[in-house]
């Protein structure tokens, strides 16, 4: 038990060391201040700016009762590196900053973001919307306010999405039509900070882009639902299936009975009747047999690794021939006909397959171009069942160079802090995994030394010389397990000054300390 006490010890000055050295030898990622492109419509970082006083309002409507932040998040690579933060979670939030008002019929849209959660996500969007033109009150934002684009992950449970959502304008009917992305990317649920892309261009294409990787792309016509171009001829809405329109095609001939001599109770299979046993069938020999040229281990120790056994192996008698409890094999019963069910016949009152009629579509017209609602805002507006999520560094543009230049300074940099820290991660696990790995000692460094264990005055005069074992003392009354003391000899006053060896324990109450202390004990042993 002494020497168990004591390598809990020497493992957690061990640890401890660990983690000054890596203070010391770690120093925080700076933040560097990203140059701003001079022809960026918006560049946003949310760095060291306090929201009230930066052009960003907070929806004032009731239903929006979380409030963003300026923090760094907890997971944050660079720690002053700050970002748009969702503080607590089962919220609404709502938040929106006028930007320079853009025509996206005549120009090309860059959006971008960085994104990241502390935690692992359950459910929550973390979308950005670019509110079409005009948008004034920003303090009143809601669900309800038109947007041209929806673009960001969003995530509950296993519905996981990227989404590009535009909001086109019917010419003929005057109505907002949502057009979704088909077959839309994954996001990652993992804590690292990831990096979104929108680029729609005025020829009509798109492209969606996460961490700088092409997901996403194509025409603007073709890779949304319900499509850009509406169809001609819809359903009659009016139409509907007659409430007498028979469209079984068979049915069950009601005339036919089952036959007087149709048996359902004959099984499916039965013993074949001709198979008999070989003759030289072995019914006591089993099918595997202990390896007898297996001995056990040197090292084996039955009180740490249990009884040893010899591994089996196949019964070499029963190569050639069969062993053990001889079975009958089963046939298909030439008796057997099944659970009986009547003929299916035609069915006198089958009218054919209703189709409901067509009639020309009232909102269909020809659809030259997308006509993209013009844009005057930008914001976040979600709902999340998470705290910790960061948005940072938005950037609207008119370029995709503009927008990889941008991404250079900013991104590439919390990802590089980023691996470093995964990096440093994966070297601490593996010297704990080596520490606990080595046999013969203490390895603190996962250089494969064997630690050893200095012995001094004071530990010989309390546990003995080299914390022998065999002197613990036999009588069961000079030892505390709740106090992790010795009342033998040379031993100190117990740590418990409550301690009462004459306290009485109700019979129960003794039993379940007991099994926790053997259960202790026995973790003790095998660490």
């Amino acid at each position: 038990m002494r020497r168990i006490l004591l390598l809990v010890a020497v493992l957690a000055v061990a640890t401890w060391a660990e983690k000054e050295d890596s203070a010391e030898s770690v120093s925080p990622v700076p933040f560097v201040e990203p140059k701003i492109p001079d022809d960026a419509i918006l560049v946003e970082t949310f760095q060291g700016k306090n929201l009230s006083d930066s052009g960003w309002v907070a929806s004032k409507n009731e239903k929006y009762h979380g409030e963003f932040t300026i923090a760094s998040g907890e997971t944050a690579s660079i720690p002053d590196d700050t970002g748009l933060f969702v503080p607590a979670k089962a919220n609404h939030y709502a938040i929106s900053r006028k930007i320079e008002p853009l025509d996206l019929e005549m120009h090309d849209l860059v959006i971008q973001y960085q994104f990241r959660y502390d935690d692992y996500p359950t459910c929550g969007g973390a979308y950005m919307k670019l509110f079409a033109s005009p948008f004034e009150k920003l303090a009143e934002l809601d669900n309800s306010v038109p947007y041209s684009i929806m673009f960001g992950p969003d995530r509950c449970g296993a519905d996981a999405k990227v989404h590009f959502i535009f909001q086109h304008k019917n010419e003929k009917s005057g109505k907002l039509v949502e057009h979704h992305m088909k077959d839309p990317p994954s996001p990652a649920s993992d804590k690292s900070t990831h990096l979104y892309t929108l680029a729609v261009f005025k020829n009509m294409t798109f492209a969606v882009y996460v961490d700088n990787q092409k997901e996403r792309g194509g025409s603007l016509f073709e890779e949304f639902e319900p499509p850009l171009q509406a169809p001609e001829q819809i359903l009659d809405p009016n139409d509907t299936k007659p409430a007498d329109w028979v469209d079984k095609k068979k049915i069950k001939d009601p005339n036919a009975t089952k036959p007087d001599d149709w048996d359902e109770d004959e099984p499916q299979l039965i013993e074949d009747p001709e198979a008999k046993k070989p003759d030289d069938w072995l019914d006591d020999e089993p099918l595997l047999i202990p390896d007898p040229q297996s001995t056990k281990p040197d090292d084996w120790d039955e009180k740490e690794d249990g009884e040893w056994v010899a591994e089996d192996i196949d019964n070499p008698k029963c190569e050639n021939r069969g062993c053990g409890e001889w079975v009958h094999p089963m046939i298909d019963n030439p008796k057997f006909k099944g659970k009986w069910k009547a003929p299916m016949i035609d069915n006198p009152d089958y009218k054919g397959k209703w189709v409901q009629k067509t009639i020309p579509n009232p909102d269909y017209y020809k659809v030259d171009k997308a006509h993209l609602l013009p844009i005057s805002a930008v914001g976040f507006e979600i709902w999340t069942m998470d705290a910790g999520y960061t948005f940072d560094n938005v950037l609207i543009s008119e370029s995709l160079d503009v927008a990889k230049a941008f991404a250079a300074e900013t991104y590439d940099r919390v990802r590089e802090a980023e691996k470093e820290r995964e990096d440093r991660d994966i070297e601490e696990m593996a010297k704990k995994e080596n520490f606990y790995d080595d046999e013969e000692g203490v390895d603190i460094e996962g250089a494969g030394d064997e630690a050893t264990f200095e012995e001094s005055d004071e530990d010989k005069e309390i546990y003995g010389s080299e914390f022998d074992d065999e002197e613990l003392p036999d009588d069961e009354d000079d030892y505390s397990e709740d106090d992790y003391d010795y009342e033998g000899e040379g031993a100190e006053e117990p740590l418990n000054d409550d301690y009462d060896e004459d306290e009485e324990y109700e019979d129960e109450e003794y039993e379940d300390e007991e099994y926790e202390a053997e259960d202790e004990g026995y973790a003790e042993e095998e660490l």
